[in-house]
């Protein structure tokens, strides 16, 4: 049984987070059959969790927890000021204080993000042990997107900096660990052709919501409903909902009778809720407990990303719901299906408008059933844990 610092950007508890429900069934996983000392950091709607994650602590006799850091606008400024000289999306989570006070002896760093890659580094060569790196996408190739895409002079050499600084950092950070764990195998070529030994990188398939229940009611809506799904805090989900409006709105509620556009997810800004809360073809449902109602009311689903990196969960859980699904290159990056599966990929504009008329008028002929079943069969998370276990077991010094 080995002893491991596990150390995680985002609290390891059931919240409503994607970054916080993978790291708990991953920390949950790996408690089996180590003993396991845990040093998180938690964001501000994280804060609410806190005792009921304890709790969980406490009555998992593997896990210890060492503290819990709080992080905030003025702690990523000023981590970003004071190592001005790294990316900041890299040094977003870092702890000088606790970098001193983990001083126990142990097999490895379990590392749990990219936001705390840096930290975890530095505590690496502090404590003379292996380091193994679990991260949702590469850092270098979303800031190069953010870079392209920027119109705004400031912003774009803003990004661009960060940007050059980052591709030359985080080949670097990672190539230090033992192992790096990454969730799709497009991500895993990428960091191959940065120059990281290929046999350091284990690829897995991503954790998303199979919570949701499968259940088609779309014929007792009285509109042809098209989501989009996705924390409407984020930048990039925010720039692929500003994107379609302008690109495709007003073309189809000229051409698909009783159309709708519904946008489903957490903090929608309310500068769109104000523009659009009156509007007959446009639903705004902010944050859903259960999203499966949105779901199985909805037609089809839009992902008509520009920005971001790594495999998009959310293009994941539309097709599990047996959406069919129209995404761009970024929307469907590391999803390796075709469109009898249900995932419709066109960048082009007129043909992805073409493609969603074309899901209208052939919808009877769509299977959602086959859909929801492929996806299921696919992207198995459970096999995923079996993978980090296999790995775990295999670093040098791990019995």
């Amino acid at each position: 049984m080995a002893k491991i610092l596990y150390i995680t950007s985002f609290l390891p508890y059931d919240t409503p987070f994607a970054g916080s429900k993978t790291s708990y069934r991953i920390l949950k996983n790996i408690s089996k059959n180590n003993k396991i000392e845990l040093f998180s950091f938690c964001t501000e709607v994280e804060v609410k969790y806190i005792e009921n994650f304890k709790k969980f602590c406490n009555e998992n006799m593997n896990i210890s927890l060492i503290d819990i850091v709080k992080v905030n606008k003025i702690t990523r400024v000023l981590n970003s000021l004071l190592f001005f000289f790294m990316p900041a999306f890299l040094v977003a989570r870092f702890s000088i204080f606790h970098l001193f006070k983990l001083k126990n002896r142990y097999d490895f760093i379990y590392l749990d993000w990219s936001q705390s890659v840096f930290f975890g580094y530095v505590l690496s060569k502090i404590l003379g042990i292996k380091v193994i790196y679990s991260i949702a996408d590469v850092i270098t190739q979303s800031l190069e997107r953010k870079y392209k895409q920027e119109k705004n002079l400031i912003k774009k050499i803003i990004f661009g900096f960060e940007y050059l600084k980052t591709s030359f950092i985080e080949k670097r950070l990672l190539s230090s660990g033992k192992l790096i764990i990454i969730q799709s195998e497009k991500d895993k070529d990428i960091l191959i052709n940065m120059g990281i030994d290929k046999e350091k990188i284990v690829s897995i398939a991503p954790y998303f919501n199979q919570d949701m229940f499968f259940e088609d009611k779309c014929n007792e809506e009285k509109t042809f409903n098209i989501l989009f799904w996705g924390a409407m805090n984020r930048i990039e989900n925010m720039d692929a909902v500003d994107y379609y409006f302008s690109t495709y709105h007003a073309l189809l509620k000229e051409r698909i009778p009783q159309y709708r556009f519904i946008i489903a997810g957490a903090n929608p800004p309310k500068s769109l809720v104000e523009k659009y809360e009156k509007n007959n073809t446009v639903y705004i449902t902010g944050f859903i407990d259960d999203p499966s109602d949105i779901f199985n009311i909805s037609h089809m689903s839009v992902v008509p990303l520009r920005l971001g990196a790594g495999i998009k969960v959310k293009t994941l859980e539309s097709l599990y719901m047996g959406l069919p699904t129209i995404a761009t290159d970024v929307g469907a990056e590391g999803i390796y299906i075709d469109e009898q599966d249900g995932l419709y990929i066109e960048n082009n504009e007129e043909l992805y408008l073409k493609k969603i008329i074309d899901i209208y008028n052939n919808y009877n002929s769509i299977n959602k059933s086959n859909i929801h079943n492929n996806i299921k069969d696919l992207f198995d998370f459970d096999k995923s844990l079996e993978s980090i276990d296999l790995n775990l077991k295999n670093i040098e010094g791990v019995k």
